[in-house]
């Protein structure tokens, strides 16, 4: 199978082909939404065999296996996210407008803490740090 990605590095283009057909991906700081797009090309990842796995993870998501209910916890943001509180509440508001995530409104057992990663370019991420979680998980 042919595979070649290369990377423009003003980073404003990405190619990736696969099996002779070209794609372009166009690269930015704007946020780029990309729920469904994997699903939405279900057929490609058939034709090109990727794995069964693979396949059930793209149309149906990752469902994660706890081993057990963790116990409740909460808590604070890191200090990353307690200094730009604005970025914080940015993100979290473009991720339920894009339906990435939901609002509750009661109260919840787990509170995971949130800090923010910030790459070399400038640009930012939120990132939620699941630690507590994970050690609850079946790991293969």
């Amino acid at each position: 199978m042919e595979q070649d990605l290369a990377h423009d590095d003003s980073d404003k283009l990405v190619f990736l082909c696969v099996n002779g057909n070209s794609f372009e991906v166009k690269s930015s700081k704007d946020y780029l939404s990309v729920k469904g797009w994997l699903r939405g090309a279900l057929a490609f990842w058939n034709d090109i065999h990727v794995p069964q796995f693979i396949l059930v993870v793209i149309e149906y998501g990752y469902k994660l296996q706890p081993l057990q209910i963790p116990p409740p916890f909460i808590a604070k943001n890191n200090s990353s996210a307690l200094e730009q509180p604005a970025f914080v509440e940015s993100a979290i508001n473009d991720l339920i407008i894009n339906s990435c995530v939901i609002e509750v409104f009661e109260a919840a057992v787990i509170v995971n803490p949130l800090s923010i990663s910030i790459q070399k370019s400038g640009n930012k991420r939120l990132i939620l740090d699941l630690l507590h979680v994970n050690q609850f998980l079946y790991k293969c």
